[in-house]
């Protein structure tokens, strides 16, 4: 009986889960997600706390974080500006690909979706590379402004965020 009440109670916490983990878009970071200890160190000074060394730059680190949440907000949205129209073209290209194939294969059909795919994949390695530039802007701009830190009286104690940025996730459609 206790296996079964186990069970039971396991099942109902996975239906409280699964809504949260659905609602959830991988890859979708927030700035605080993507920069934890400089956003919680950006947070600190503006409310008057933070490392006491550091607090005497407190303007001087309050724009190193504006500037750090201007590059992440860019490159954020380069990224999707470069991705979302090329998401667009894949689903055309496969409305075009439904449209000659709508009746029955035929040689026109088999010819549209093999140039097709092959747009597809030219669009997937854009949309890898549009990954990169942002994956790089990421990291040039955390750099940027740790040095910026650690360059500060009392700034060399303070960790740096480390870690790989996640990329945004664009989801393509898979081709016909």
């Amino acid at each position: 009986m206790s296996r079964l009440r186990n069970g039971l109670v396991l099942g109902a916490l996975a239906l409280l889960v699964l809504p949260a983990l659905a609602s959830a878009r991988p890859g979708q970071r927030s700035f605080n997600q993507t920069f934890p200890v400089a956003s919680k160190l950006c947070t600190n000074i503006a409310n008057g706390a933070g490392p006491a060394k550091l607090r005497a730059d407190a303007t001087q680190i309050k724009a190193l974080c504006a500037t750090l949440l201007s590059s992440f907000t860019n490159a954020e949205s380069t990224y999707f500006s470069t991705v979302t129209p090329l998401r667009q073209e894949v689903i055309s290209l496969n409305a075009k690909t439904r449209l000659a194939c709508a009746t029955r294969p035929s040689p026109t059909c088999k010819s549209t979706r093999k140039a097709d795919r092959a747009q597809i994949h030219a669009i997937r390695a854009q949309v890898r590379s549009a990954g990169t530039t942002y994956r790089t802007a990421i990291q040039t701009a955390r750099h940027t402004f740790w040095n910026a830190i650690h360059a500060l009286k009392g700034g060399a104690t303070v960790t740096a965020d480390t870690g790989t940025p996640l990329v945004p996730t664009v989801t393509l459609p898979v081709a016909l």
